[in-house]
């Protein structure tokens, strides 16, 4: 890596869901938070529910429940998905970026015999990094939900030059995750310049139709060389 000069500690957003109140034999509010630029409901995000006899996403499985976000603004708020909540019974909450349950980047967990003690419930969300940068590259670092096959379902990366991801306009350069493991890092080729803000973005579903399914971004600013 060719250096540009002293690097600012880059910063990094992602989707993070939690129970709002108690749960219900009728289903549970899910408290959201998403990029302050995403509209939920334009853009198809869905809570789903599943069933499980362990803390992750039954990948390809039916859901037990979907509820499409109903409304845009603000994108920090609650949404009620309505299941029947079974006695004895595990289940899973993933809150998804499109329509469709392989775009769930959040998930809360909670086990079958504590239903109502938050203390138990296990929180997991996709986790993007800017692990490094220099002349002509920028290296981007990510974790994905267990057992998600990232590749399978053509997640990508892009990079703006722009403070915040954008939900419109062409980014300077792309990369796909051609890995299946929910771990890794993705170079992305694009030339810096001095003194400027870039912020990357993971989306979810294939480049073509899914330019909106942003789950977690990070920044970085170049500094102009010392001396």
């Amino acid at each position: 890596m060719s250096a540009l000069g002293v690097k600012a500690q880059p910063a990094s957003t992602a989707v993070q869901i939690t129970v709002l109140g108690t749960v219900g034999r009728d289903g549970v509010t899910i408290n959201y938070v998403t990029s302050a630029l995403n509209k939920p409901k334009t853009y198809a995000n869905t809570l789903y529910v599943w069933a499980v006899s362990s803390p992750d996403v039954p990948w390809g499985s039916e859901p037990a429940g979907t509820t499409a976000i109903a409304k845009d603004i603000p994108p920090v708020s609650s949404q009620k998905i309505e299941f029947r909540f079974g006695v004895d019974q595990a289940y899973i909450i993933g809150y998804a970026v499109a329509a469709d349950p392989n775009a769930t980047c959040a998930t809360i967990y909670i086990p079958p015999n504590t239903p109502n003690d938050p203390r138990t419930y296990v929180y997991d969300s996709l986790d993007l990094k800017i692990a490094n940068w220099g002349a002509g590259i920028v290296q981007v670092g990510y974790k994905t939900l267990p057992k998600y096959n990232p590749a399978e379902n053509k997640n990508w990366v892009g990079i703006w030059e722009n403070e915040q991801v954008p939900y419109s306009g062409d980014p300077l350069a792309t990369a796909f995750i051609t890995g299946n493991q929910t771990k890794g890092q993705v170079n992305i080729n694009v030339e810096l310049t001095i003194d400027t803000s870039y912020a990357v973005g993971y989306f979810m579903v294939d480049r073509k139709n899914g330019r909106t399914a942003l789950a977690a971004s990070a920044t970085f600013q170049t500094i102009r060389p010392v001396g």
